[in-house]
């Protein structure tokens, strides 16, 4: 990581037209706690010792870079919670005009209807976006991105425990020329649910998941975490809001 951050200086010294406004992004392994800080923003967590675990950056053509990062509260070996960021470091031109006003796809999760809760405020493509949600998330399937990578490796390491199902309350912003979009991951397991088998690693899909609605419905303990996490949600939205400046 160190090298590739140093390899994306270089090349931007070399254009002389090009100033990123940073490019030094968390390492994995450094703490992190209240809230995180990239790209100018300060996005807020929840209480407790969080530590960076996964980071990616890529080159967006002459606008900026996108970045992802991974952050984990772990408590002895188990996962406790989890938080994933992705947002933008936009590029200053020095000599011409800034290349604001493209903005931005929708967001996919903006339009479903097949979730635990959804609110949508704005979802304008290529304008403003306020939206959130809350979704479960099966942890173990492929995702082929570096700060997953390296967040899988930081816990075969570390020998850290990780459920099986995670329910994320999601938050997306943008304008014209910034983004981020945010997972707060919670592991059901500290609200008292049993750790399911390792065999359902193999078997269980996003569809057939014991956190599908489908199957929540109908069944009070689970729905009723399924409530307490959109209070949270709905309370955290306007926290979220306020500190990204979006």
């Amino acid at each position: 990581m160190a090298l590739l951050i140093i390899g994306l200086t270089q090349g931007c010294e070399i254009t002389g037209r090009e100033q990123p406004l940073s490019l030094v992004i968390p390492k994995v392994g450094t703490p992190v706690s209240e809230f995180f800080s990239v790209s100018g923003k300060n996005i807020p967590l929840p209480p407790g010792n969080w530590t960076v675990i996964g980071s990616q950056i890529a080159k967006d053509g002459k606008r900026g870079y996108k970045t992802a990062h991974m952050l984990a509260r772990i408590e002895g070996k188990s996962l406790h919670s989890a938080v994933e960021i992705y947002t933008y470091l936009p590029i200053k031109k020095t000599d011409e005009k800034d290349s604001d006003g493209k903005g931005w796809l929708t967001n996919r999760s903006c339009t479903r209807d097949d979730i635990h809760f959804i609110k949508v405020f704005t979802n304008t493509r290529l304008g403003k976006q306020d939206c959130w949600w809350v979704n479960h998330w099966r942890m173990n399937v492929p995702r082929i991105r570096e700060h997953w990578t390296e967040a899988r490796k930081y816990h075969s390491d570390q020998r850290i425990h990780a459920p099986l199902d995670m329910i994320a309350v999601s938050y997306r912003l943008a304008n014209k020329s910034d983004y981020m979009t945010a997972n707060y991951f919670f592991n059901p397991e500290n609200a008292g649910f049993s750790r399911e088998s390792d065999v359902f690693w193999r078997i269980h899909t996003w569809a057939t998941s014991v956190w599908h609605p489908d199957k929540v419905r109908g069944n009070d303990k689970k729905a009723n975490y399924i409530k307490e996490l959109i209070s949270w949600g709905t309370q955290w939205h306007g926290k979220v809001k306020a500190s990204v400046g979006l």
